[in-house]
């Protein structure tokens, strides 16, 4: 008796929890790429709402916050699909965990229905009608349960380290391009940029570009950064290193380049330089890279110029060694960096790319004031070399 009395209650609880889901006009699911990863690994995630009843009714709004202390979101974009008057919707996003153990998450979204009558009447226009009248109900979705596996390195993926220079022998002043290419997939978007610091190097840098897109994997291409380095004398560029945590491999990765040794040979002669400047084409004179290594070039030539004239003429100064004897930005900043003074490193940083009555005007202020505080002398610029 008690038996039969049990089996009935368990009965008519099903046949309520079946009549309530059927009730319900729609559902959420999870779905995720995986469930145990490691730190800034990516993990593909996929939110879908199913709505059974009067599907054109609703209105979803589901905009994740997209970085938080426990992770960083991106969304990948949102699949419709319908059949009859059921509609689906999938919304897919690569998530990367920045904490370790097991990570709970929950995201909300916002339910908004109208009815038939407000839309009829939205749309005919009828007085009184601005906008559609909306029914909100906030849902809980389910729950992000994924075990993060710990390690010490910022970026985690696959990647691959390409580190060239177009030449190793050159003149003095003569630029030597140096180019940085990081390739794979991952969390490729904590990439920091390199830095040079070569004692007697001028270093010119192009901001890296980035050529990657979003994937399940990551982020996927490519990330380049271009250097060009001027010197009187030979010098020695030491590996470059990349670290990253190979998820494959499961152990920290170190990619290291090659070593170079750079050969400088003697200044320009004015044949040489004029040679140089022939050299270039008009065809590629435009593109951005081959412009940075132009306007690069013309520097050296510069300094190469004026370096030569100094070792050429007896050591005596005139008035003309003033200041105001310099008639363009680029010459002051020639006997600038001719002097190696690491005074004068952030005029030329900050003048080097600019030009005109104006630019001179102000750069001469700055370094009046410059030799003025720092009690250097003006003969001190000339008289570095």
């Amino acid at each position: 008796m008690n038996r039969s009395l049990g089996n009935i209650l368990l009965i008519l609880m099903i046949l309520m929890s079946m009549s309530a889901y059927a009730d319900q006009e729609f559902t959420w699911s999870l779905k995720h790429s995986k469930s145990q990863l490691y730190m800034n690994e990516a993990v593909e995630l996929e939110y879908t709402c199913r709505i059974t009843k009067d599907a054109i009714l609703y209105v979803i709004e589901f905009d994740p916050p997209k970085e938080s202390e426990q992770y960083r979101f991106f969304p990948l974009g949102v699949i419709k699909k319908s059949e009859g008057n059921i509609h689906s919707y999938t919304y897919r996003f690569v998530m990367f965990l920045k904490e370790s153990g097991e990570q709970k998450i929950r995201f909300k979204a916002l339910m908004r229905k109208t009815t038939q009558a407000s839309i009829e009447n939205s749309v005919i226009g009828r007085d009184n009608v601005e906008d559609y009248a909306f029914d909100d109900t906030e849902v809980i979705l389910p729950e992000v349960t994924l075990d993060v596996m710990a390690h010490q390195e910022t970026m985690t993926g696959d990647f691959k380290l390409k580190v060239e220079v177009d030449k190793k022998e050159l003149q003095a002043y003569e630029p030597l391009h140096l180019n940085i290419e990081v390739t794979g997939a991952g969390d490729f978007d904590q990439l920091k940029e390199f830095k040079m610091d070569i004692e007697g190097v001028t270093v010119f840098s192009e901001g890296a570009h980035k050529s990657y897109t979003l994937s399940t994997d990551g982020f996927k291409g490519s990330w380049k950064q271009q250097f060009s380095l001027v010197s009187a004398d030979s010098f020695v560029i030491e590996p470059l290193h990349l670290r990253y945590f190979d998820v494959a491999k499961k152990e920290v990765v170190t990619l290291e380049s090659e070593r170079f040794e750079i050969k400088v040979k003697s200044a320009f002669t004015q044949e040489e330089l004029l040679d140089h400047i022939q050299e270039d084409t008009p065809s590629v004179l435009w593109q951005r890279s081959t412009l940075f290594y132009l306007l690069t070039l013309i520097v050296g030539i510069i300094i190469g110029r004026f370096s030569i004239q100094l070792l050429s003429r007896p050591q005596e100064h005139s008035k003309h060694d003033d200041l105001d004897h310099y008639k363009s930005v680029n010459g002051l900043l020639a006997r600038l960096a001719v002097s190696s003074d690491r005074r004068f490193d952030g005029l030329i940083q900050k003048y080097e790319r600019q030009s005109g009555a104006a630019a001179l005007k102000a750069l001469k202020k700055e370094l009046k004031t410059l030799l003025k505080n720092a009690n250097i002398t003006k003969k001190d610029i000339t008289d570095a070399q």
